[in-house]
């Protein structure tokens, strides 16, 4: 059976709630943060080398980063192209572009103050202005992608894309507020209202 290995406050819901969506069945090998570093455990390591969150194991490979993940999930067991395009769509395109948004653009502007809030340690007024300053561009684009575009980040409606993008609004979450974006608040609730995002959630408790 297909395993994912999960730390807590990782992007491992990504991956699990993607498996439910599909119906593919997993099993949850779950790890815990130091509470006081929020490293993750050294037994991560024994799995891959960077003992980082999400890794899973599918017949002897051993696949780490969730966009990749997803990738390989969707090609092996999303034939019918139920949540994302295949290649001859015309939003395949697209599909590409805001899979790969997530981690290639969205969440480095994040991750700095995500860091100030976990950690408690103030960034410098100027570097915390840039990464904000960008933050805000990038939240308000997508506001405006989801408004114009059926409620999703694809015509098409709900998709894989929406999955990957769901946990980089958690982090703002996190972070800050989504107040000042109520279309992205919304957008949120309504695709983490979805059932197998329950499910996937209560398999990583």
């Amino acid at each position: 059976m297909l395993r994912v290995h999960d730390l807590n406050f990782s992007r491992s819901i990504r991956i699990t709630w993607l498996l439910e969506e599909l119906g593919v069945p997993y099993e949850v090998v779950e790890y815990k943060r130091d509470p006081i570093t929020f490293r993750a455990p050294s037994d991560l390591k024994k799995i891959h080398p960077l003992g980082k969150a999400p890794v899973i194991e599918d017949e002897g490979l051993i696949i780490a980063e969730s966009g990749a993940i997803i990738e390989y999930l969707l090609n092996k067991y999303d034939k019918d192209g139920k949540l994302a395009p295949l290649a001859d769509d015309s939003e395949y395109a697209k599909y590409l572009e805001f899979l790969h948004f997530s981690e290639g653009t969205a969440f480095p502007a994040l991750l700095p103050l995500v860091y100030e809030k976990n950690v408690g340690e103030d960034l410098p007024p100027g570097i915390k202005k840039v990464f904000q300053t960008e933050l805000d561009a990038i939240l308000g684009y997508i506001s405006e992608r989801i408004q114009n575009h059926g409620g999703f980040l694809l015509d098409r409606g709900f998709s894989a894309v929406d999955i990957n993008f769901a946990f980089v609004l958690q982090a703002v979450g996190m972070a800050q507020s989504l107040e000042s974006y109520p279309i992205l608040s919304d957008y949120l609730k309504r695709v983490t209202d979805r059932p197998c995002y329950t499910t996937a959630l209560s398999k990583q408790q």
